[in-house]
């Protein structure tokens, strides 16, 4: 594929344009492409060779995400970084692109971690009614959701976590004092946040700081 025809592909998709898609999967795009790696005009997320439809998924374009798995694009297919399609749908917080990526069979083991960075909420709300949402867990740099929370500030998804997912504000799963962490990151509405919900936390010691 040329540069120019990329430049048409990913527009498409970027506008749900299924009529565009599907005219170049009939002149013999393979519905399990990747885009490339070099591509400037998509979001950095997307920027290690992902599967047309893990690119749908991620840009919430349902209509071109549903025509290319109606197609028989393969669902398990990974980018170039082994990002599964659930990854994808979570960054883009949309019902039906989560529910069809559930229905192929796709693990969202870890894709709250996704969903927090991108600040989905909808994401996190749709896993725990699944009930496949996982708060007791830590990322591969040993990041739980808390901690993740914390870093992005966002206040609604500090609350949800808490009051819906029964996050602990001072027992962390990682061992984290999250008030401590949440100062060091410079994260400050976090920490009154943390704070508000237990005023305990600013008379702790951290462990990992003093002996």
């Amino acid at each position: 594929m040329s540069n120019e025809q990329w430049d048409n592909i990913i527009s498409s998709i970027k506008q749900d344009n299924v009529n565009n898609l599907d005219e170049h999967i009939k002149s013999g795009l393979c519905i399990d492409s990747k885009i490339p790696c070099d591509r400037l005009d998509i979001p950095q997320y997307c920027s290690f060779c992902p599967p047309l439809v893990s690119f749908a998924a991620y840009i919430g374009s349902v209509g071109c995400f549903e025509y290319l798995l109606n197609k028989g694009a393969k669902a398990g297919l990974l980018d170039g970084f082994r990002t599964p399609l659930s990854y994808f749908a979570a960054a883009s917080g949309i019902p039906k692109i989560l529910i069809c990526t559930q229905s192929r069979g796709i693990s969202f083991v870890g894709a709250e971690f996704i969903a927090i960075e991108h600040q989905q909420l909808k994401t996190l709300e749709w896993m725990q009614e699944k009930r496949i949402l996982k708060t007791q867990i830590i990322d591969p740099q040993g990041f739980s959701p808390m901690m993740c929370a914390i870093l992005t500030e966002n206040i609604d998804i500090l609350t949800f976590l808490t009051n819906k997912a029964f996050c602990s504000v001072s027992n962390d799963v990682s061992g984290t004092k999250l008030l401590h962490f949440s100062i060091r990151m410079e994260k400050y509405n976090s920490a009154l946040f943390l704070i508000n919900h237990n005023r305990s936390d600013v008379n702790e010691l951290d462990k990992n700081i003093f002996a």
